[in-house]
């Protein structure tokens, strides 16, 4: 928390309990994303953390935690604090909470006031241009004539397992063809990092041996192929790489997937009005997807990966807000895919940007 002397701007701003506004001459909060719109308040409190005052034992931690707590920054039910375990992550909300800034813990209170019940039990669909609808006992179908059972497996499938799948298959079909660009340009600094298992990878998917990077081309080529497959056709990738016994049960039960993003097409096109009204199939499609998304996306995303970076090693590092110091040059990326960082630490760590960083005064 900032000192008692430090200066805050004063509100009687109820959005945000701390003694501050988000909107210069305003007690309110700016529902707006332009930046435009909210005053800069992030000069009201600076403040670098010591990875050395953090204690490591796990005792410590919790004394550690119970000191930092301060309940005139919790609402009667003691939330967030009460939910937040990281110690870096409660002394961080604390500031930014006392600053006024928005962030995901008062957002989420705020939210939690007014949801509505019939979305959060899937109740309510707005797939359609006759909606929304909404099924309760008295109005047990929609305007298509799906009842809750339907609905809530229908709004299943395509609001979380579709735009899952699409986007894990998204990341592993970028990490393929950073893969291929890497082989095809070395001098772009992305490197092969662990040829073993592009080897190894290669030799499953039944491409024959050959020159590192044309290995390494032929791979992500193999890979996109796949990933671009009818839904009708087998997918390779989970021919190869999934357990023989269980792609028998998906076949005998129309589980085994074809190409990811046909596969997403099929499931989303399921969901239009007065195409399918079983909530079954609908939850079967989800599994079917759920296999398509392991090993078009999170499998091969992972191998693609560590081709590229060198499989990683379970060790200890620091981590979290401790890494920022003043005196030094920070660097945050915000992502999901970890190459930008993987390339920024290796050009950060030569000696012409060391020598760079120097002469800046860090």
């Amino acid at each position: 928390m900032p000192d008692k002397g430090e200066h805050l701007i004063k509100s009687s701003d109820q959005t945000s309990r701390g003694d501050v506004e988000s909107i210069a001459g305003r007690g309110d909060a700016s529902g707006s994303n332009n930046p435009d719109a909210h005053f800069d308040i992030h000069q009201n409190a600076q403040k670098f953390y010591d990875i050395k005052k953090m204690p490591t034992a796990m005792k410590e931690v919790h004394t550690w935690q119970r000191e930092h707590i301060n309940t005139h920054d919790q609402g009667k039910e003691g939330f967030p604090l009460n939910v937040i375990i990281d110690p870096a992550m409660r002394e961080m909300y604390q500031q930014v909470h006392a600053q006024g800034l928005t962030n995901v813990f008062d957002r989420f209170e705020q939210q939690e006031r007014i949801r509505c019940g019939f979305c959060t039990q899937g109740l309510s669909c707005q797939l359609c241009a006759n909606g929304p609808c909404r099924i309760n006992a008295k109005t047990p179908r929609g305007n298509c004539g799906v009842d809750a059972d339907v609905m809530v497996a229908r709004n299943f499938v395509y609001r979380h397992v579709t735009i899952g799948t699409a986007a894990n298959i998204f990341h592993a079909q970028q990490a393929a063809r950073t893969l291929k660009a890497a082989a095809q340009s070395p001098e772009s600094g992305l490197k092969i990092r662990d040829r073993e298992k592009l080897m190894k990878y290669a030799e499953m998917a039944g491409l024959p041996k050959q020159d590192e990077n044309k290995l390494a081309v032929a791979f992500a080529d193999w890979v996109l192929q796949d990933m671009s497959r009818p839904y009708w056709e087998e997918s390779e990738m989970t021919k190869r790489f999934a357990p023989p016994k269980r792609q028998d049960l998906w076949r005998k039960l129309n589980l085994f997937p074809g190409g990811g993003f046909s596969e997403v097409a099929l499931a989303q096109t399921k969901c239009m009005t007065n195409l399918n009204a079983d909530a079954v199939n609908f939850l079967l499609t989800s599994v079917r997807l759920g296999i398509a998304n392991e090993y078009q996306g999170l499998f091969a995303l992972d191998i693609l990966q560590e081709i590229l970076m060198g499989t990683q090693q379970i060790h200890t590092a620091r981590q979290n807000m401790g890494l920022l110091k003043k005196e030094m040059v920070n660097i945050i990326t915000n992502g999901h895919m970890p190459l930008l960082a993987h390339l920024v630490t290796e050009l950060a760590s030569r000696p012409e940007w060391q020598e760079k960083t120097r002469r800046a005064g860090a």
